[in-house]
């Protein structure tokens, strides 16, 4: 396979709960290629430019992009045969060095199948490693294609299959040539004012319509067990094209409600979670964010019975970009699950009128301290983390051991906490961590951490 509402601060929010989950932070790619689309579908797609060429000259350029000043290769090619957009005997691609900016390696001397595009911040043609561009020797079955066109081609296609629905169900679908959950025995529809055509998925979920003229069609699927997602979609097929095209089943049940405070004042911007009342995974939890009057509807509901409440999967928080500091709160209004009120939910069932009154806010907990090596230096740079007691696998807070060594975290008062210290993130760092120190309610430092322990937690 080929390399393939509410308003609220979500690239903050997403980065501080991708550091705030346990394991703390990842190393990020900063070029990531998705799965790449066949070239039945990539030879059309946004103005693509096809064609094969053998590299003359390849130099460096500064390309203008808004205020920053980007370098790029220049690479001009002697054309050999183009197949879609330009019919220049030579033509002049942009592309990255390599690395973290999907530049593609092209050399002097060598011949290539390249698939250009248009980028809306550039004005020259970009081609790079996430498309289907490959040295003219491994790109056989696209050429057997893409020469076909002159003598006919073949005709249109639509595919595609139905998969269920999971929270990464948008990551996968950019990664996998397969249905992550396939759906079989699910009826396709695809009409037109000259046709109607219809096929069921197979076992993998998949499905396919050969032999089609180009126009335009209207497909759906018919989904089973009162499921959403299969709605009537357009397609527009071109003469020898193909579409993709895939159905994510969604659940249909829904629940809406209003928080407020203790002063029954709308509560805003905080995360409302219905969890299955006999299961603990995170995996399963469907939650929804408050609008600024403290409503909330709680989308994509599986048949079964839940719990309701606020702070039942992470930890109250009093920090500058996630303040959620509530108590542990299930509906109707009380502390434990085992008192919660159970929620029966039917397939594809709307329910309302859920109102959650929660308990006063906590103020907000600074602790502070100081992280040393053994031999008592300062560790600057040393991160750490601060976990509640009861959500034992996500973080509260994370700070930085300043230049004297010095920390400052944030919580809630009322919370049994645990404080932790790590080292190894940055370049030629030992990688030590600290032992784990437990804290009170009341316990709010200084709190001395020592690196005394190999290796990172």
């Amino acid at each position: 396979m080929r390399r393939s509402r509410k308003r609220v601060p979500w690239i903050r929010l997403f980065l501080l709960l991708s550091a705030l989950s346990v394991g703390g932070i990842r190393t990020l790619q900063a070029c990531e290629c998705f799965r790449v689309v066949p070239a039945c579908q990539a030879a059309w797609a946004n103005g693509a430019v096809v064609f094969l060429g053998k590299v003359v000259r390849v130099s460096v350029r500064v390309e203008r992009i808004e205020r920053s000043s980007i370098p790029q290769k220049r690479v001009t090619f002697q054309v050999a045969e183009n197949f879609n957009g330009r019919s220049s005997r030579t033509i002049e691609v942009a592309t990255g060095f390599g690395g973290g900016d999907c530049g593609f390696p092209f050399k002097e001397g060598h011949e290539y199948l390249v698939y250009g595009s248009h980028s809306p911040w550039s004005s020259s043609l970009q081609a790079g490693i996430c498309s289907r561009t490959a040295p003219g020797e491994s790109a056989a079955e696209d050429l057997e294609y893409l020469r076909s066109l002159a003598k006919g081609g073949p005709q249109s296609r639509d595919y595609g299959f139905v998969t269920g629905y999971s929270p990464l169900v948008g990551i996968e679908l950019r990664h996998s040539e397969k249905a992550p959950q396939p759906i079989a025995n699910v009826p396709i529809r695809l009409e037109s004012e000259s046709t109607s055509l219809r096929a069921v998925t197979d076992t993998e979920g998949s499905y396919t319509f050969d032999g089609l003229p180009a126009g335009s069609f209207s497909l759906s699927a018919d989904m089973p067990r009162n499921l959403g997602g299969g709605e009537i979609r357009t397609v527009i097929l071109r003469d020898h094209a193909c579409s993709e095209q895939n159905f994510v089943a969604v659940e249909r049940g829904r629940l809406t409600g209003r928080l407020l405070d203790d002063n029954q004042r709308p509560v805003s911007t905080t995360l409302v979670a219905m969890a299955p009342a006999g299961s603990s995974d995170r995996a399963d939890i469907v939650s929804d964010y408050t609008d600024s009057q403290g409503y909330f509807t709680i989308s994509r509901l599986p048949p079964g019975d839940f719990v309701l409440g606020v702070n039942i999967s992470e930890p109250p928080r009093e920090g500058k970009y996630l303040s959620q500091p509530f108590p542990p709160t299930y509906f109707p209004g009380v502390p434990d699950r085992a008192d919660a009120t159970i929620i029966h939910v039917q397939s594809a069932q709307q329910l309302g009128g859920f109102e959650l009154q929660l308990p006063a806010r906590l103020r907000q907990r600074t602790i502070t301290g100081r992280v040393t090596w053994p031999n008592g230096k300062p560790a600057e740079g040393a991160f750490v983390e601060l976990k509640d007691s009861e959500f034992t696998d996500r973080n509260v807070d994370l700070g930085t051991a300043a230049r004297d060594g010095m920390f400052i975290v944030t919580g809630v008062q009322g919370r049994s906490y645990s404080l932790s210290c790590r080292s190894g993130l940055r370049a030629r760092e030992p990688p030590r961590h600290s032992e784990t120190v437990q804290l009170k309610p009341d316990d709010n430092g200084p709190i001395r951490l020592v690196l005394s322990l190999p290796g990172q937690q």
